[in-house]
């Protein structure tokens, strides 16, 4: 892990975000009617990056605008999968034998081993960069054992050893959404941005957030990927693949969504584990099918890399600060609302699992997955 890009981002860099997220939903707001996303984010990146090439900018815009519909068409075959009463894992399980039908045994499980140890990882230090921060002092190991084979040597990828696999998947997926969740929390109430004058695109993204529309997203992921282009966060380095800052925008306004829901009682602080948990399992998958559709043996290493991104501690300080940005540009009503929301979750959270672990003495988070398994239904 860099330790460098863990760092918690400066003023400087906030504010950086702030302004170019806000930016963009000025030039969204303003679009003329019947501006699709597609047109709209490849004007305003010619206008944002203009020392790219066409056929960058088209590239970027390709890889958001699509990444964006990708992640909400997962998204909507889970839930209808859910509502059948299919369960998380034979849903993944589904969903992976069509992403790996085109590689040997050998290869799908070499893959699904390398989404299965960057989950692990991503799990292990982001909880014990969360723990870290709460005690104070140095970070604190993030694993005692190396991950687990999702498959034991000796035996075959089949139908079989794929639900085995999918359970375990699932679970660390999940994890992944809470630790999300739990992160975001704490990075908001810490932030609790004073709020101004109200931002004169309010209104879009205070919609954009209640209907859940991909437009909210898309603006974000655009403004997250011009900041790193042009070289203003040390978390995320300039030329790292667009889809990064797709997942990182997808997630952030999603976990936004999950702290109003909260705050209007829609939701309450259980439920709203359950829904980052959907939202974590769901990106994963994309994030998969995505990668998969490439050829080589870097395909495992670009998995992990994406994985590690988005729900490691680099993904959820980007993360809090995209949420942070959010929540500035829908102004004072929904920001405080962001804010409450955010300190029930992490109340109900801090109880259910860190006290406890706390008192127990432990910091390891495998020793802690009982705990965190007991917050999901579904599990």
């Amino acid at each position: 892990m860099d330790e460098r890009r863990n760092e918690a981002m400066t003023p400087q860099e906030e504010s950086a975000l702030r302004s170019t997220v806000s930016e963009f939903f000025v030039s969204y707001a303003a679009q003329p009617e019947g501006t699709d996303d597609w047109d709209w984010l490849l004007e305003q990146l010619r206008a944002s990056l203009p020392e790219k090439d066409e056929e960058d900018l088209t590239r970027i815009r390709d890889a958001i605008v699509g990444g964006i519909q990708r992640h909400e068409e997962t998204r909507a075959s889970l839930d209808e999968a859910r509502a059948k009463g299919m369960s998380h894992a034979s849903w993944f399980a589904r969903r992976m034998e069509e992403t790996t039908s085109g590689m040997s045994g050998a290869e799908a499980a070499s893959y699904m081993q390398s989404v299965h140890e960057a989950l692990y990882r991503a799990n292990g230090d982001l909880w014990n960069a969360f723990i870290s921060r709460e005690e104070g002092g140095d970070p604190v190991e993030a694993h005692e054992n190396p991950p687990s084979r999702l498959i034991p040597p000796g035996q075959e990828w089949n139908e079989y050893t794929l639900k085995t696999a999918a359970k375990g998947l699932v679970e660390n997926a999940g994890a992944a959404g809470f630790l999300g969740l739990l992160s975001g929390a704490r990075d908001e109430l810490e932030r609790q941005l004073a709020q101004g004058e109200e931002f004169s695109a309010a209104s879009v993204v205070q919609e954009g957030l209640k209907s859940g529309a991909s437009g909210v997203k898309t603006v974000v992921a655009g403004a997250l990927e011009t900041v790193v282009e042009r070289g203003m966060l040390k978390a995320l380095p300039k030329g790292i693949a667009p889809e990064t800052a797709t997942d990182l925008a997808h997630v952030a306004v999603e976990n936004v969504r999950i702290f109003t829901d909260v705050a209007s009682g829609e939701l309450n602080p259980a439920e709203a584990v359950e829904r980052a948990g959907d939202v974590a399992v769901a990106a994963v998958c994309t994030q998969v099918e995505e990668v998969a559709q490439k050829s080589g043996a870097q395909i495992g290493m670009e998995v992990g890399a994406r994985i590690g991104s988005v729900f490691g501690p680099t993904g959820a300080l980007v993360g809090g600060a995209i949420g942070g940005a959010v929540g500035w540009c829908a102004g004072t009503k929904v920001g405080q609302a962001v804010t409450k929301g955010a300190k029930k979750v992490y109340g109900y959270l801090k109880e259910k699992v860190y006290r406890p672990v706390v008192k127990a003495g432990r910091r390891a988070l495998e020793w802690e997955k009982s705990r965190i398994s007991s917050l999901f239904s579904w599990w």
